[in-house]
C-alpha cells in the first residue's frame, strides 16, 4: 500500500482504492474555465485561506 497504506491505515487505504475511479471530464478546460483570470498569487490565497492546521 506504500504512503497511502502508512497514512490511512490499511483498511482505508485499501477503501480509498477501491472507490477510485478514474475521471471522464477534461481536466484541462476546466482548469482554464477556474484558473484563467486568475493570477498565481490569487491562487495561493485561496489555498491558504481554506488550509486547515
Amino acid at each position: 500500500m506504500g504512503c497511502a497504506g502508512a497514512r490511512l491505515g490499511i483498511a482505508d487505504a485499501a477503501l480509498f482504492t477501491l472507490e477510485y475511479e478514474k475521471g471522464y471530464r477534461n481536466y484541462t478546460e476546466e482548469r482554464k474555465k477556474i484558473f484563467d483570470q486568475k493570477s498565481l498569487e490569487e491562487i495561493i490565497k485561496e489555498i491558504k485561506g481554506k488550509a486547515e492546521f
